[in-house]
């Protein structure tokens, strides 16, 4: 049975992927569970198209570490097998370091080795024990559901298969395998519930349903959530510029939203818009987070992750690249007929009219050939009008211009350093000419 169910689930997922052949990398601890998993993908890889990559992690608490690592060494190719081996792993908090190290270390294997999928061997009973904790936490809807079968690269092809299979098929083919004697120590929290708290609440009908019931009501919910969020994706304001995705969130669309939603939401559209999966977050980041979209002044900033940023702006939240911030031409470039910026392209064609769109900035050939320049906003930039002179950055504020679009905007500006043109917000008005330039501005 449970050969047969793996066997299903990897011509499944040939088939999602629309690929004849796959890579599989096995998160292996040298357990009974994980030594069950790579049993039947060796016994398969003969009979359905898979190559297979064996990842271990040696935390070198115990003998039993350095028997597993010699093991794999001996048994298993060399250029599929990948050991890490960790010293000094911090006793406080060990279990959540150790996973944090694991699947790090999995994820660069995968990539490092164009791996499909990371299987790992958590199984049915898993499953219950990780529920239990997340009630025991107190935790929200997203970690109350457990375990998921798929997320992004990570698969686990036993999460519906309970303990008891895996000890069947070990017992009837003969499975190498080693016992942890870290299982066997209380003082690891997931141990002592496994231990003490699970056989007492299995004994209980009523108990046991109320778990399972939890974890329904969560994966319901969980659904509704996602599919609220996905219809606030597909109406987000999306705007490319100089090679960015910039994202208008309405502040009116995430006001008085559950964590849940937030989560989901953040994650979505990190996956979908900029590629990226970090936003593993403590309960105090989805705090923050919150406050910060409910309290936050205009123009303050908030870090997503180490790629992308929150800006508050007056009624939106813009979703940008922290790597948008450095779009900036520090010396300025003197114009020619064509000019390739960071941030746009400028062309200037010779005799035009006086007619120019809001893109366009005409001027006469003798100011031309004087010089023009560009280059970007910088602070204290101002611009002479008929009475007086106005910063930019005010400028900035009258058209209601995003503070995280200021570093890039461009600006034109004269051989002696005076701003002449910044495209849809000013002009300087030059005397009529009969031999005029016009310069475009596309960005």
């Amino acid at each position: 049975m449970i050969y047969k169910s793996l066997k299903t689930q990897i011509s499944q997922l040939l088939k999602d992927s629309n690929k004849e052949f796959l890579k599989i990398q096995i998160s292996y601890s040298g357990g009974m569970d994980s030594s069950c998993l790579l049993d039947i993908l060796y016994r398969m890889k003969n009979q359905i198209n898979i190559q297979i990559f064996i990842s271990y992690v040696n935390y070198n608490t115990s003998s039993y570490s350095s028997i597993v690592q010699n093991y794999m060494q001996k048994s298993f190719p060399q250029k599929n097998t990948f050991i890490k081996s960790v010293k000094n792993c911090k006793n406080k908090n060990f279990e959540s370091n150790a996973r944090k190290i694991r699947y790090n270390f999995l994820e660069k294997i995968r990539k490092q080795e164009n791996i499909d999928y990371t299987f790992t061997a958590h199984h049915f009973d898993d499953q219950f024990e990780t529920i239990l904790m997340k009630f025991i936490d107190g935790s929200d809807e997203i970690t109350k559901q457990g375990v998921r079968k798929k997320y992004d690269k990570i698969y686990r092809p036993f999460l519906f298969i309970k303990k008891t299979e895996i000890k069947k098929y070990c017992s009837k083919h003969n499975v190498i395998y080693f016992k942890d004697p870290t299982n066997e120590n209380i003082k690891f929290r997931r141990n002592k519930i496994r231990k003490i708290l699970v056989p007492q609440i299995k004994n209980d009908t009523f108990l046991t349903k109320k778990i399972n019931s939890i974890n329904h009501r969560s994966l319901k919910n969980i659904k509704y959530q996602k599919k609220e969020v996905i219809e606030l994706i597909n109406r987000l304001d999306v705007e490319k510029r100089f090679g960015h995705v910039l994202l208008y969130l309405k502040t009116v669309d995430v006001e008085d939203k559950p964590t849940v939603f937030l989560k989901i939401l953040f994650k979505e559209i990190l996956n979908k818009f900029y590629k990226s999966n970090n936003l593993f977050k403590s309960e105090s980041f989805w705090i923050s987070l919150i406050k910060f979209l409910e309290s936050s002044k205009v123009g303050s900033i908030f870090n997503l992750n180490n790629e992308i940023n929150l800006s508050k702006d007056r009624t939106c939240i813009i979703i940008y690249k922290k790597a948008f911030n450095s779009i900036k031409i520090e010396n300025r470039i003197k114009l020619q007929s064509e000019n390739i910026l960071i941030n746009g392209k400028l062309t200037s064609q010779k005799k035009h009219s006086k007619q120019a769109k809001h893109n366009e900035f005409i001027i006469s050939k003798k100011n031309f050939d004087e010089g023009v320049y560009a280059r970007t906003w910088k602070n204290g930039d101002k611009v002479f009008l008929s009475k007086g002179s106005k910063k930019v950055s005010d400028l900035f504020t009258d058209f209601k211009l995003p503070r995280v679009k200021k570093k890039s905007y461009l600006i034109l500006e004269n051989n002696c350093g005076e701003i002449i043109w910044i495209p849809g917000i000013y002009k300087r008005i030059y005397p009529e000419s009969i031999d005029n330039y016009k310069i475009v501005y596309k960005e």
